[in-house]
């Protein structure tokens, strides 16, 4: 019978793509065909709200707008778009990439492989310059969605007020009320993930599936 697994077991399955997971070795989960197929569903379904909480993330990153017919790009309104995109923090965000790359490989290979530190640090540092224009090539496409959904008048307006006071408290309070949302974010999808799936679980039983 498919219980739910700890976060631990299924973090190691979907990492590693194991066919069975500890508590099924353990003999507390049945390994046949269904229960795999389950299991990776269960990983599939874990990944769809990990996506979700980010698009739930870059929704708060930015303001709303009605969305029109696509207008005509020009330079100017592409420009706009640029400011707008940096100016809402997408791409500071961008920039977090690389910083959390960066924090994760020093802590990762520096505890494991203290003797590669100084040759770590140097690559990590020299990858820099690429990091950056990897997240310029994205910031062009950035800017070309925010061109394309709003017009290029509305856009002024969107830059008037992130360079005004106002936006400027906005920006930093936002960024401040995202960094608490993420931290019950995480819980929250891990918990919602358990939840829907043992309530299917409990449907799908009551269908007279055996799972």
């Amino acid at each position: 019978m498919l219980t739910r697994k700890t976060d631990t077991h299924f973090f190691a399955y979907c990492s590693k793509d194991r066919s069975e997971t500890e508590t099924a070795r353990r003999g507390r989960l049945r390994t046949g065909p269904l229960s795999g197929r389950m299991t990776k569903d269960h990983c599939m379904i874990r990944h769809s709200l990990a996506s979700a909480a980010l698009g739930l993330a870059l929704i708060l990153s930015a303001p709303a707008f009605a969305q029109t017919a696509a207008p005509a790009i020009t330079p100017s309104h592409l420009q706009l778009a640029r400011e707008a995109a940096e100016l809402t923090g997408i791409s500071s965000s961008l920039e977090s990439i690389y910083t959390e790359f960066s924090e994760r490989t020093k802590q990762l290979v520096g505890t494991t492989r203290p003797e590669m530190k100084k040759d770590m640090d140097a690559v990590i540092e020299a990858l820099k310059p690429e990091a950056d224009a990897k997240r310029a090539e994205i910031m062009v496409s950035a800017s070309e969605i925010f061109a394309r959904k709003i017009n290029e008048a509305d856009l002024k307006e969107v830059v008037a007020f992130f360079k005004s006071p106002v936006g400027q408290r906005y920006n930093a309070a936002r960024a401040k009320a995202i960094d608490e949302i993420y931290v019950v974010l995480e819980p929250w999808s891990i918990n919602t993930s358990n939840f829907l799936f043992d309530r299917f679980t409990q449907e799908m039983r009551k269908r007279g599936h055996q799972m």
